[in-house]
């Protein structure tokens, strides 16, 4: 078994985050009753490809959430997370990295939250949302991802495929306006899919193996190496707008090979940018623009260049009495040379259908990548049996074989899954 539980920081100022955050709860433990909430839930996969056919994830989830809310305002939170999965302790699976998702546990969120009629923190191992849009990162920087299973998980849940990090955040609220400040000293790299787990393509197999023989150099722990963030925001009667900046960290791992050997290292992420927000009755109109200054990115023969990326959002939303729909068109490109390896075109669209006074959901999420000519669609029917048990059957089906969900086809499936709430 594996069961690491990752409380343990990477800096001595994520240390130090750490520190106040158990020293403020532990101090408040006695102060008022513990509030207490989780979810048991257990997903069942069945594989549909006539040469993959055969059961997939058989995973039992744990998420518990532990807190405490004090008199004065302040409050304190832990979330913790785990699994199990019989499916990956099968003997095929052994000697790989993929035997490890067999399960897990570990402390997804930590933080003390205080404040004041017009400032509120928080200090600890949290996450933090920026912009307006599903799937699609266009503003949602602070947090790198967890595709262990590839893009089912995102699609899920958002918090559940991020990695939570340890940073203060302060924010200060007007009438009108309000601002955030990031302090974050930690870091974490984008969690692929492991060697030789279902969802490793020949790609990322190739990737991981080069992985292997590298010599790894992450951020280091100087003040110089944390990573800041800010955002302004004005609520207008008519709509909302947000401006955005960040200093941190590309999470996606660059491979360098020179005279001494193959080298694993991070660059610096410079993003500025702005989104907005407007309700016109049931709809509403979102988006966010983004501009990644000096961004390392690989040409199509895979060499590394630094130029100005820019990425650009547009969504429509309805939200009636039984029926919702959401569209979201997604445009990125490079902006200094033609072959940069960085176009993107996607489409989402989702849908849901409300029945039986909304304990039956109906929904489709389709998400395309134009560009690349594929795209995947889950349908997912889901009945809510009283307030706490939800059951539901779907399918994710995968198509095209290039770019983004290229290598995925065999990987179709059918899923039952049931919840338990408390």
């Amino acid at each position: 078994m594996q069961y690491i539980f990752t409380l343990i920081p990477r800096t001595a100022a994520s240390a130090l985050l750490l520190a106040t955050t158990l020293w403020l709860a532990v101090n408040a433990a006695q102060a008022a009753p513990l509030d207490w909430s989780g979810e048991l839930s257990s997903r069942l996969d069945y594989r549909l490809p006539e040469t993959e056919r055969g059961w997939a994830q058989q995973k039992l989830k744990l998420k518990f959430s532990l807190g405490q809310q004090l008199d004065s305002g302040a409050s304190w939170t832990a979330v913790g997370r785990g699994y199990i999965d019989p499916y990956y302790r099968q003997a095929r699976f052994a000697g790989t990295d993929a035997h490890e998702l067999s399960d897990d546990l570990w402390l997804h969120e930590l933080y003390w939250r205080d404040g004041s009629d017009s400032w509120s923190w928080s200090l600890g191992k949290q996450q933090v949302t920026w912009g307006e849009a599903d799937y699609f990162r266009v503003l949602d920087v602070v947090n790198p991802q967890d595709l262990s299973d590839y893009l089912l998980s995102y699609v899920e849940e958002f918090n559940q495929a991020r990695h939570s990090l340890w940073m203060a955040n302060i924010e200060w609220s007007g009438e009108r306006w309000t601002q955030q400040w990031l302090w974050i000293p930690d870091f974490a790299a984008t969690t692929l899919p492991a060697d030789g787990s279902d969802f490793a393509s020949a790609g990322i197999r190739a990737f991981q193996k080069l992985r292997d023989q590298a010599d790894v150099r992450e951020p280091g722990h100087a003040l110089r190496d944390h990573s800041f963030g800010w955002r302004g925001s004005y609520s207008g009667d008519a709509i909302d707008v947000s401006l955005y900046g960040y200093y941190g960290w590309n999470p996606d791992p660059l491979l360098q090979l020179d005279s001494q050997g193959l080298h694993e290292r991070y660059a610096r992420r410079q993003v500025i940018g702005s989104s907005f927000s407007r309700a016109i009755d049931a709809w509403v109109v979102r988006g966010d623009a983004g501009l990644y200054l000096n961004e390392a990115v690989a040409d199509s023969n895979g060499v590394q260049h630094r130029g100005n990326l820019a990425k650009a959002l547009l969504a429509l939303d309805y939200n009636g009495a039984s029926y919702s729909l959401s569209l979201q068109a997604l445009w990125g490109d490079g902006l200094s040379k033609p072959d940069w390896q960085s176009k993107q075109r996607m489409l989402s669209l989702y849908g849901e259908k409300r029945l039986h006074n909304d304990d039956l959901v109906l929904s489709n999420l389709a998400i395309v990548d134009l560009a690349g000519h594929s795209g995947l669609n889950e349908v997912q029917a889901s009945y809510r049996l009283g307030g706490d048990v939800k059951v539901a059957v779907g399918s994710d089906l995968f198509w095209g074989d290039q770019a983004l969900f290229s290598g995925y086809r065999n990987q179709n499936r059918v899923f039952i899954k049931g919840s338990y709430y408390w």
